[in-house]
């Protein structure tokens, strides 16, 4: 055998090179591959480790601000409280006192507090207490952790109940350890916000590194838009640039019907003509024998023959009986110190003559008018839903059978307007111009609806009846029209039933609305406007269920319920040792 065979394989070897030689290599190179393989898994153990680290530190945060959030909301007035974090965070915590602001502003007053704010920052996470909740900060924004003391309560789009409880964070500013809180008790400034809120707007004002999660928390809550979204109840607006949220509340305007006529002052007599009868009823029960009318005139009023009024009258101004047969069944109060406001040169007077003080300028319907004119638009509204109102907002000859918010450029002589409701609901019309009622009105009361028309021009005229169809009971309390002050209002003769409610009071400032009565007109409900004349053959009839309804029922012009305000601030002490 050759020397090549005693070789075997080895002539595949590299020249130079033996075959344990090759051996002694393959061990090297394997014991290189072990090694970095170890030190991988090292190093994808040490990351596994440092993640879990990382997020028990970032647990133990989340449970030590909870339990910070429990033991602030706990504290009595004097009392101290030591807050504590567990070793592995405490370096990275830091308390900020009267870092953000909440301001209210309800009623003519706004008071502003500082919140104050406790941190935990490590690695990216940013967890942070603040006013009573918890927050957590991303690269996307901030959200909302743990919710604060605040809640908005609606009930049939108003807010009833607007609670806001939340601390302040007050004194040193601390950073990595353990610090110590003494309760300073209720900041006693929010005694002076109101505990009713007035008609209008409030405003909650949040400035805040968390503004975004705050404001995303309150658009949560039932009503509230945000932006150009307006919500039934209220709207978030959103400010970025400095870092601001702000949620305004929409109090409704209260237009109480607790008196068949009330007259503002406008300045000029106001006469009565011949054969007219006041008298009252109620809508809600036919059967009752109503006798508490009650009539206002803030100016002179003369009245003339074959006039019989069964009602009480409150007159800031002179009453005169001028003629035969003009008769006053009830008691009459005069505003002021004397009770000597009645002249009877014809006629008579079966009741008593009192004082009083009552004020007899009612709320301006502008109120009301502008905030549906913010509602209700050309391009903001519910139109689309019925075929009774056409692109150009003008009505057809359909009828409205969809509850909703629905815009029209006027109502004119040639228009009729129908509402027929299957199911019952609320219909608004903002009317932006005149309304002139040449038509029956057909609202078929049969079905419960609530029809509110919102006039932004100057001129009412009805000419033909108004809401007696399917309305045996002449129910006044699911109609109303507000028009403006300064508005002509006229019901003009032929027969004229209107059945509803007419509201135009005024402030000082502005122009009366003049209200004239010609002939031949039965009036069934409400009217709120500075009367100028009362031609003869009219007959007024007060609907009593406005009473009841008007503070919150069908009519829904005064609120159900009061919307209540109750702010707690708590001031907490942080201590410097």
């Amino acid at each position: 055998m050759s020397d090549d065979a005693d070789h075997g394989d080895d002539t595949l070897l590299p020249r130079g090179y033996s075959r344990g030689q090759a051996e002694v290599i393959a061990v090297v190179v394997l014991l290189g591959f072990v090694i970095v393989a170890a030190v991988g898994v090292v190093a994808v153990g040490q990351t596994a480790l440092a993640q879990l680290e990382s997020q028990s530190r970032d647990e133990a945060a989340t449970q030590s601000l909870e339990q910070a959030k429990v033991e602030l909301a706990s504290l009595e007035p004097g009392e101290g409280q030591s807050i504590a974090f567990s070793e592995s965070i405490e370096d990275d915590v830091h308390v900020k006192p009267n870092d953000g602001t909440l301001t209210i502003a309800a009623g003519g007053e706004s008071k502003t507090y500082g919140l104050g704010t406790i941190i935990y920052e490590r690695d990216g996470t940013h967890l942070a207490y603040q006013g009573g909740g918890l927050w957590e900060s991303t690269d996307d924004g901030t959200l909302l952790h743990s919710a604060p003391n605040v809640d908005v309560i609606t009930d049939e789009n108003q807010v009833t109940n607007l609670r806001v409880h939340v601390t302040s964070l007050q004194g040193a500013e601390r950073r990595g350890q353990d610090f110590t809180v003494r309760s300073a008790g209720t900041n006693t400034s929010t005694d002076s916000l109101p505990e009713e809120l007035p008609p209008g707007k409030m405003e909650i004002t949040i400035q805040s590194s968390y503004y975004d999660a705050w404001a995303a928390y309150f658009a949560e809550q039932n009503g509230i838009g945000v932006g150009d979204d307006d919500g039934d109840v209220g709207t978030v607006s959103i400010d970025h640039t400095n870092e601001r949220m702000q949620l305004v509340i929409d109090v409704p305007y209260e237009f109480e019907i607790d008196a068949g006529i009330t007259s503002p002052p406008s300045g000029t007599n106001i006469e009565i003509n011949n054969n007219v009868d006041m008298e009252a009823y109620n809508s809600a029960d036919p059967d009752e024998d109503v006798d508490d009318l009650e009539i206002r005139f803030a100016d002179d009023v003369v009245i003339n023959h074959n006039t019989q009024i069964d009602a009480d009258i409150i007159i800031d101004g002179e009453l005169t009986l001028d003629q035969n047969n003009a008769e006053i069944n009830g008691d009459i109060y005069c505003v002021g110190e004397s009770a000597d406001c009645l002249t009877i040169n014809s006629g008579s007077h079966n009741g008593e003559m009192y004082t009083t003080d009552i004020e007899l300028t009612p709320l301006s319907s502008t109120l009301e008018i502008d905030r549906q004119q913010e509602r209700i638009t050309s391009t903001e509204n519910d139109n689309e839903k019925t075929e009774a109102i056409d692109e150009d907002g003008r009505l057809t000859e359909n009828a409205i059978t969809t509850p909703g918010e629905y815009y029209l450029a006027e109502i004119s002589s040639e228009d009729t307007l129908e509402v027929d409701l299957e199911d019952g609901g609320e219909v608004d019309i903002l009317v932006d111009g005149d309304i002139v009622f040449d038509e029956e009105v057909l609202l078929d009361s049969e079905n419960g609806h609530q029809v509110n028309l919102y006039m932004t021009g100057d001129s009412l005229t009805v000419r033909d009846d108004v809401n007696i169809h399917e309305n045996p009971d002449m129910d006044a309390t699911n109609f109303w029209i507000l028009a403006r002050p300064g508005s002509d209002i006229s019901f003009e003769s032929g027969g004229t039933t209107f059945v509803g409610v007419v509201y135009a009071g005024n402030a000082d400032e502005e122009p009366p609305a003049r209200v004239t009565f010609n002939n031949n007109v039965d009036f069934y409900g409400g009217l709120v406007a500075s009367v100028e004349s009362v031609d003869q053959n009219i007959d007024f009839h007060y609907d009593a269920a406005l009473i009841e309804e008007s503070s919150g029922g069908g009519a829904k012009r005064t609120v159900t319920d009061t919307t209540y305000l109750r702010v707690t601030v708590t001031d907490i002490l942080v201590d410097e040792d």
